[in-house]
């Protein structure tokens, strides 16, 4: 079963600029490789930590397909899926 996580709004604030400062270097990541996984893993963090559940489930979907292994990504489009769910 699946747990949530709460954090506070500050630390959310923190992650999302974090992520915000290497989207940069995430897109250039995915311009020289668009089959890379973890770089669409992370670049569906973003949407995901901003709410943004439609975006943060496309992308994460997409790092799925191509790493259909690894047991973090399942994981996070998984809570993706339940938290696109909630949002319907």
């Amino acid at each position: 079963m699946l747990r949530r996580i709460a954090i506070s709004a500050k630390q959310n604030e923190s992650w999302i600029g974090i992520f915000r400062a290497r989207r940069a270097e995430l897109e250039r990541a995915l311009q020289l490789d668009p089959n890379s996984a973890p770089v669409n893993f992370f670049l569906a963090l973003l949407p995901l930590f901003r709410g943004d559940v439609k975006e943060g489930l496309e992308l994460v979907l997409k790092a799925e397909q191509l790493d259909p292994v690894s047991p973090i990504i399942s994981y996070v489009a998984t809570a993706a899926y339940l938290a696109d769910n909630r949002h319907r």
